[in-house]
């Protein structure tokens, strides 16, 4: 990994060290998991019920709520409720724009929010989006995390597709992505919520994907593919660039609300620029840690 980025990392981290993260205030669908206490109680201590999901352990089935309203619900303990992050990084080629901070503000960012989660009394597992998910946490600081390479040539929701990682059931999950491909937003947000108790979609771009600059005649690369396009880089071109852009986050908006998703969007300069991330405070996921 390039000195650049492993900085990037523990810059994000000491951010962290600073913040909680929060539970979203109501969860999708109306799952359990993440709306109790942090404090781990004893296992044997009975908290709730939740409808019983394939592979849950038959032997927790309440038989007597079945009896009365013929649904399958389990019980659920203070241990087992415990909350759970699951964050994701997207590391397709285009997370790491040239001539930008894009790629050490995602870095930076899962840092960030993956010692937030700490703070906030959740487990916590820090996942890489390429050609396949894999999870790339340690254990130990942020600046040794292995396999962070910005090398992907597919998407987030292709390498969920091929194979879904062994996420903790009614976690809350973090995806950290320029969501700038094709296909169906529908598709990836599906796949985050599954069996989930909360999903949250950062959006990160750079201005240079906010603002492309003008620059007449020019070969076009796709960073992803290596395509090439040979075009003329105009005024109007951009304007239609802008109205695609538009579009596009629209579509994405609209799926994570179906979905009962949160969905932001913010650049990577704001991220670097003294790492304050006043938009997940806003939206409720952050808040300064207070003093022991």
């Amino acid at each position: 990994m390039e000195r650049h980025h492993v900085e990037a990392l523990a810059a994000g981290e000491r951010a962290g060290g600073g913040c909680v993260l929060l539970p979203p205030r109501r969860a999708p669908g109306g799952t359990a998991g993440l709306l109790v206490t942090r404090h781990a109680g004893n296992s044997i201590d009975f908290r709730e019920h939740r409808e019983y999901h394939p592979g849950d352990d038959v032997r927790r089935i309440d038989w007597n709520v079945y009896a009365r309203s013929d649904n399958l619900m389990v019980r659920m303990h203070h241990e087992e409720m415990s909350p759970h992050a699951d964050i994701v990084l997207d590391t397709s080629r285009s997370m790491s724009l040239g001539g930008t901070k894009k790629a050490e503000a995602a870095l930076g960012l899962v840092a960030m929010l993956a010692e937030a989660a700490t703070n906030g009394g959740f487990s916590r597992a820090v996942w890489a989006a390429g050609d396949e998910v894999r999870r790339i946490e340690t254990g130990g600081p942020a600046a040794t995390w292995t396999g962070l390479g910005f090398d992907g040539t597919g998407s987030p929701a292709e390498s969920l597709a091929k194979a879904a990682p062994p996420w903790k059931p009614f976690g809350m999950r973090i995806l950290v992505s320029d969501l700038l491909w094709l296909g169906d937003p529908g598709q990836l947000v599906r796949q985050l919520a599954h069996r989930a108790a909360a999903v949250v979609i950062v959006q990160l771009l750079a201005q240079r994907d906010l603002a492309p600059e003008r620059a007449g005649n020019a070969r076009l690369v796709d960073c992803e593919s290596g395509a090439t396009h040979d075009a003329l880089v105009d005024a109007a071109a951009i304007e239609r660039y802008d109205a695609a852009l538009r579009r596009h986050q629209e579509n994405w908006s609209d799926e994570a609300r179906r979905g009962e998703a949160i969905m932001l969007t913010m650049t990577a300069e704001e991220v670097v620029d003294g790492w304050r991330v006043a938009p997940l405070a806003e939206r409720g996921l952050l808040e300064r840690r207070r003093s022991a």
